[in-house]
């Protein structure tokens, strides 16, 4: 493991210190968690894309009347 020091707001550090008791784990557990799971989501995302990407494409090609009958392009 890396050592790493950095500087948190007092109420983040309240919440983990909340987490960790309930857990019965270190602060420093809760952390190393909390930023795996953060790095993974956004490792998904990039493989995925997110949907806000997905709903900010313009598509210019395609059958025009595609909104309306979206059900039939799917199915078929």
């Amino acid at each position: 493991m890396k050592r790493t020091q950095i500087y948190i707001p007092e109420e983040t550090h309240l919440g983990a210190q909340g987490i960790a008791d309930r857990l019965d784990i270190s602060v420093a557990e809760v952390y190393r968690k909390y930023i795996e799971k953060g790095l993974n989501l956004n490792k998904e995302r990039k493989q995925h894309g997110s949907a806000s990407a997905l709903l900010s494409l313009k598509y210019t090609s395609g059958p025009k009347d595609l909104s309306k009958n979206h059900t039939k392009y799917l199915v078929d």
